[in-house]
């Protein structure tokens, strides 16, 4: 049924109510991949020392970073502590390692196209309001 079987990150939150700290990712996701017949297969928060094992071990046709938490990197005493996650950065780069080691596609959402960014060098500049609206591209 499906042609592809896509690794998709989540963000890390933190419940309102119980005192959890959980994965999740937008339903929309999936709905999207399944309408074009790709699995999604959402990668729980792992360490990064596993993500390779983890790549090789799913055997993933490629992979989705997607939006949500702030770089830690980046962050400043402005943004919301609990928005801000060094493992999932570790583990990010972890992956988007594993992934390019075997040339599966990248795909970056947001935070994921940041990180594939500064994986490679890139700079980031923080933007007020971005989200929910459109951005020009600089080349």
């Amino acid at each position: 049924m499906f042609k592809k079987r896509i690794g998709i990150t989540q963000k890390v939150i933190e419940h309102p109510v119980y005192n959890e700290v959980m994965c999740c990712l937008d339903i929309n996701w999936s709905n999207f991949l399944n309408d074009i017949n790709i699995l999604p297969v959402p990668l729980p928060l792992l360490p990064a020392e596993v993500a390779g094992e983890l790549w090789r071990g799913l055997k993933l046709d490629g992979l989705i970073l997607s939006g949500g938490n702030t770089l830690a990197d980046y962050a400043d005493k402005d943004d919301d502590p609990t928005g801000v996650s060094p493992e999932r950065d570790f583990f990010e780069y972890a992956l988007l390692k594993a992934a390019i080691s075997t040339n599966s596609p990248v795909f970056g959402v947001c935070r994921g196209l940041q990180l594939i960014n500064v994986y490679y060098g890139g700079k980031l500049e923080k933007v007020e309001g971005h989200s929910g609206s459109k951005h020009n591209l600089y080349f």
